[in-house]
């Protein structure tokens, strides 16, 4: 069972926030406390479960196991092995400024697709995945895996570039896993981070019925797949950036493939009206995904 605590918000420091309600407890498999709330910081807009779960490591190994990751659909599968890969290291390409060519990728799964796309581009590349069960997935990639957490690994080895695609949401303690990709990486180095962005389209429209039925709320996931404890916005990642040491030179929204999603889940008529939602949501800047570049000042 974890231990639960309350504070400020995690991104500002901010005391003042909203409650926005209550998350969804009916597939709970921890004992959350009934008067957990989804917060909103009144000055970042960063959100979070309070009370904070602090998970141990029988709590990971429950809720992260074999049933976590579904299989992807064939389409999907080549947006995520490939487009996704191909769009973000163009994007990181911008902003990096050392020569060095080493990547850590946090919280692979059982994917590591960046790994595999960086290792073809001629990298130096390490897996962080702490399930040996993923482990050994892995490697029969031929990737090269470490099993310490993220917080735990050693500091002597240092990266030119961190990658985490929907990995800080789930984190306790997210400040201190920027500091830590501080601590890690070269001068002249970026921490490319990949949140889904809670406040989107979809997000909100969800919010709005739930207010009208009076249902649960739902941002964040919690207590359910897929265990969301925290919602960031462009102006929190500002926060953390700053209160880390980094700079902020990339902020990016967009490419969330929502309306795929609603080609391939939804009846053909809803469906098709659905996807030319989503898809001009996105283009406006709705969208469900917020990527980032961090990058650690000084010369290489």
């Amino acid at each position: 069972m974890p231990q639960y605590l309350s504070g400020d918000c995690p991104a500002c420091g901010e005391a003042r926030s909203v409650a926005l309600g209550a998350p969804d407890l009916s597939r709970d498999p921890v004992g959350a406390p009934s008067g957990s709330r989804v917060l909103q910081c009144r000055s970042c807009g960063h959100l979070r479960i309070d009370p904070m779960p602090l998970w141990s490591e029988a709590d990971f190994q429950l809720l992260y196991g074999d049933g976590y990751f579904v299989p992807d659909s064939p389409r999907w599968g080549r947006i995520r092995e490939s487009v996704n890969p191909n769009a973000r290291y163009s994007r990181i390409q911008t902003i990096i400024k050392t020569e060095k060519r080493d990547l850590l990728e946090v919280g692979s799964g059982i994917y590591a697709h960046f790994c595999a796309k960086l290792a073809q581009e001629g990298w130096k590349v390490l897996a962080q995945e702490p399930s040996p069960d993923f482990q050994k997935k892995l490697q029969a990639k031929g990737l090269a895996v470490v099993g310490e957490g993220f917080l735990e690994l050693p500091e002597g080895r240092t990266f030119s570039l961190i990658y985490a695609d929907s990995v800080f949401e789930h984190v306790a303690d997210p400040r201190a896993y920027f500091q830590k990709a501080f601590r890690l990486l070269e001068p002249g180095g970026v921490l490319y981070l990949v949140f889904p962005r809670e406040r989107s389209l979809l997000g909100n429209l969800k919010q709005i019925l739930s207010r009208i039925r009076g249902t649960h709320c739902p941002f964040l996931s919690a207590y359910k797949p897929p265990y969301h404890l925290h919602g960031y916005s462009p102006k929190s990642v500002a926060k953390f950036a700053q209160a880390s040491g980094f700079e902020l030179p990339l902020v990016f929204v967009g490419e969330d493939w929502f309306w795929l999603q609603a080609l391939e889940r939804l009846p053909p008529v809803i469906g098709h009206l659905a996807a030319g939602l989503f898809w001009i949501a996105d283009k406006l800047g709705f969208s469900g995904n917020l990527e980032v570049g961090l990058r650690k000042s000084g010369p290489a």
